[in-house]
């Protein structure tokens, strides 16, 4: 025979909302900033293992890419052997972008340079912009 089950708890027993304290506000935000910062050093040790030098896409590697690509028959073909994605994406202009555009807030608490120290500047991992290329 089918019995029916019959319900611990009602919906009407489970409230819709819940006030939390500003006490666990704060723990859930550290708590949140501590995973993010987790992650991010993962995907860094994770990047510099798979691409060595190249892992981090910053204002230097792009300096060298135009370079090279200027250059020579050779320069080109070092290129893409190290950083394929390069010769079809402009990588200082990506990088000049993200540092005018995509990354400044009109509130400068959120702006990237509250974020960073001075001698920082946007960078790309190799992976993202590869997949970007990819994507394109």
């Amino acid at each position: 025979m089918y019995r029916r089950k019959q319900s611990l708890v009602g919906m009407a027993d489970i409230p819709a909302a819940a006030e939390l304290s500003e006490e666990c506000c704060t723990s859930l935000e550290q708590a949140a900033e501590s995973l993010a910062t987790l992650h991010q050093r993962h995907e860094e040790r994770s990047e510099r293992q798979k691409q060595s030098d190249f892992w981090k896409l910053d204002e230097g590697i792009a300096h060298w890419v135009e370079r090279r690509l200027g250059e020579s028959e050779e320069g080109r073909s070092e290129v893409h052997e190290k950083l394929p994605a390069a010769e079809l994406l402009n990588l200082g202009q990506l990088l000049k972008l993200s540092r005018d555009f995509f990354m400044n807030a009109q509130d400068l608490d959120s702006n990237w340079l509250s974020f960073s120290s001075r001698s920082e500047t946007p960078a790309l991992l190799y992976t993202a912009f590869s997949d970007l290329h990819d994507i394109v």
